[in-house]
């Protein structure tokens, strides 16, 4: 299987020179690669390439995890994980891969920081045994949840 990566028009820069509104219309679409002495330099839209480092730091991050989480049992880059319990390790997981999926497919990136946050949160709250003598406490789950006694 052959996957193109990365495909754009080539030209050298008498020719981006010559036709620059042509060349500038079709980068704002498309890389366009000027071929500059023993140089190549790519003009790329600025949102596209902001979406590539995104997609590029959180399939980073999410690698590290799985990886640290199934070879060493804990994450270095998210130390917080580590107080998390094997199932909500694993839920966890599941769902920040999930998210990356998603984030892919629609572009949208606030949703992988929203999930870090939250379970940071619940990892926190977790290694608080005061929180979690008031969450535990009878007759108080009502209050958490939205429910009435």
């Amino acid at each position: 299987m052959v996957t193109i990566a990365f495909s754009d028009e080539i030209v050298n820069a008498t020719e981006l020179r010559n036709n620059q509104k042509f060349w500038l219309d079709m980068s704002s679409r498309q890389p366009v690669t000027i071929a500059y002495g023993r140089h190549s330099l790519a003009i790329l839209n600025r949102e596209r390439v902001a979406k590539l480092y995104m997609k590029n730091h959180y399939l980073e991050l999410a690698v590290k995890l799985c990886t640290d989480i199934t070879l060493k049992g804990s994450s270095e880059e998210f130390t917080w994980v580590n107080s998390l319990d094997d199932e909500d390790k694993s839920q966890f997981i599941s769902e920040f891969v999930n998210s990356i999926k998603k984030a892919i497919m629609t572009d949208d990136w606030s949703g992988p920081e929203i999930l870090l946050d939250d379970w940071k949160a619940t990892a926190e709250t977790l290694r608080d045994g005061e929180a979690m003598k008031v969450l535990k406490a009878k007759g108080r789950r009502a209050e958490y949840i939205g429910q009435h006694p």
